[in-house]
């Protein structure tokens, strides 16, 4: 008969700072909204229901703010769902590259993310990419490129992993020749 239920005080708190972000977008202030949902939405420990409702207005406010990295950030996290998915292609257009690919690729799309981190100039990350896409002879050329330009020395051991890189995809390429030399060169760099 006089029972009350109570929430917690951290679960007060975000609705508290949902509520103040609400405020400030109704003063334009998209700054304040902003760093309420942020606020709010570094407390990881709630339910996800409540989570995902600070997450979308985030994500609104931060394309409002032409913030589009960070607003694909948010998307990722959302994207199990449809909406959020078409939410993070329609940022696409805004960000570098290297998060073009990112999206692409955790939406499936390795020869797409493939060609996006080429572009950024990222070719281990294209290969790696061609090579989830099962276009060997792609990540072979691209391991190869690597290959060519990574040193010895000092890098002795990422030229090693370059080499193996480029022996697996060989393998897979059935060039027998260039995998046992791929491999052989792995070898020698690893022992320097």
């Amino acid at each position: 008969s006089g029972l009350r239920f109570h929430t917690s005080p951290m679960l007060d708190d975000i609705y508290n700072l949902r509520d103040r972000a609400r405020q400030a977008l109704n003063r334009g202030d998209l700054d304040g909204a902003a760093n309420a949902l942020v606020t709010a939405a570094a407390q990881t420990h709630i339910a996800e229901s409540d989570y995902v409702s600070l997450l979308r207005p985030l994500a609104e406010v931060l394309i409002r703010r032409n913030d589009f990295r960070s607003a694909l950030s948010v998307s990722w996290y959302l994207a199990n769902a449809q909406e959020e998915w078409k939410r993070a292609y329609s940022l696409l257009e805004h960000v570098p590259p290297v998060d073009r690919a990112r999206t692409l690729a955790a939406a499936g799309e390795m020869d797409k993310a493939a060609r996006e981190m080429e572009n950024a100039g990222l070719v281990a990350a294209a290969a790696i990419y061609r090579e989830k896409a099962a276009d060997w002879q792609g990540a072979r050329a691209l391991w190869s490129r690597l290959a060519q330009v990574t040193t010895t020395g000092a890098d002795a051991y990422n030229a090693a992993l370059v080499q193996f890189n480029l022996a697996r995809c060989a393998k897979q390429c059935a060039d027998a020749r260039q995998a046992r030399e791929a491999i052989v060169a792995s070898v020698r760099l690893l022992e320097e």
